[in-house]
This record gives C-alpha cells, sequence and structure tokens, in this order.
C-alpha cells in the first residue's frame, strides 16, 4: 500500500486510519512479545511472569528438566503468535481501511483474547 493510497482511505475514513494504527501498534507489541519468547526464552519467561504472575520468578517450582521442554513450548507458541499478527497487520493495511466488515470480524474474532 503506498501513502497516496494510505492518504486517500485516511480522507474516506479518518476512523478507519485511527483504528488501524492502534491494531498495527497492538500486533506489533505482541509480535516483539512473541518473538522474545522464542529468540530469549528466559526473557520471555521472566516477562510472562511479570505481566501474569506480577514476578520475574515463576510463582511455582519447576525442576530444572522440565525447563528445555518449557521453553520449547513457548517459542512454539511465540512463532505461532508472531505469525499470526503479521496477519492480523496485513487485514489492518488492506480490507479494514477499505471498511470491509470481513476484515474487522477477522481480526475481533481472532485477536489472542489472553496476550
Amino acid at each position: 500500500m503506498t501513502r497516496e493510497q494510505d492518504s486517500a482511505d485516511a480522507a474516506a475514513n479518518p476512523a478507519l486510519l485511527i483504528w488501524s494504527r492502534l491494531i498495527q501498534g497492538a500486533a506489533a507489541v505482541v509480535i516483539v512479545l512473541s518473538l522474545t519468547l522464542l529468540l530469549s526464552p528466559r526473557l520471555g519467561e521472566a516477562i510472562f511472569n511479570l505481566v501474569y504472575f506480577h514476578q520475574l520468578s515463576m510463582p511455582v517450582e519447576v525442576p530444572s528438566l522440565a525447563h528445555g521442554y518449557i521453553w520449547f513450548a513457548n517459542g512454539i507458541i511465540g512463532a505461532v503468535m508472531a505469525g499470526w499478527m503479521i496477519c492480523i497487520i496485513l487485514l489492518a493495511r488492506g480490507p479494514f481501511l477499505e471498511g470491509r466488515l470481513h476484515a474487522w470480524n477477522t481480526i475481533a474474532i481472532h485477536w489472542p483474547v489472553g496476550f
């Protein structure tokens, strides 16, 4: 999408442009956090624990052998979430800006609630 198209869409409906940018920004934050789970498992786990449990360490004692499996599973989840958010960004930049209802329904229904 070019800047001319972007400004033309904004002139047609500025509210859609604002919401599109908010959706893209939120998706970008999710991508960063998801890639952190994938690329830096310890940091990703600490961020996850801080967000959900308000502490940097896990709330329960986990055997050291389980950490590798947990980090592997978190990496898969991070990769899937990053790919999912790329699709959300593409929807927000294209069909959503054009005012197509199916784009909004797809974004609203498929947004990750727990993240």
